[in-house]
């Protein structure tokens, strides 16, 4: 049970016990060094998805930016994100993108 519980709290940006690695880490190869760097840089709320849009890790500047209130857990909707007047529109980039789509430019 505690070794589930540790790769759930890496997976969700706990700090990993010494024991447990991250399995963000396990998978990681040598080039996947700048993609952390940029994940873990606090200047923004970033979340990695899987193809169906759920939340499979979130930085701690996004939690931060949710607050104590929302219970962001692995397996979250990326859509519960958005307030409800956006989610449709943001629904559809993300759609887009996981589907292989190129992201709209900004």
């Amino acid at each position: 049970m505690s070794g589930l519980r540790g790769r759930l709290r890496s997976l969700l940006g706990a700090k990993p016990r010494a024991s447990v690695p991250r399995l963000i880490d396990r998978f990681a190869g040598p080039l996947d060094e700048p993609l952390r760097l940029v994940f873990e840089d606090p200047s923004a709320g970033r979340a990695v998805v899987d193809r169906h849009g759920r939340v499979l890790r979130a930085n701690a500047h996004l939690r931060r930016m949710l607050g104590p209130g929302f219970a962001l857990g692995l397996g979250t909707r990326l859509a519960l994100l958005f307030v409800p007047a956006d989610r449709e529109a943001a629904c559809a980039e993300i759609a887009a993108v996981l589907a292989g789509g190129a992201a709209r430019p900004l």
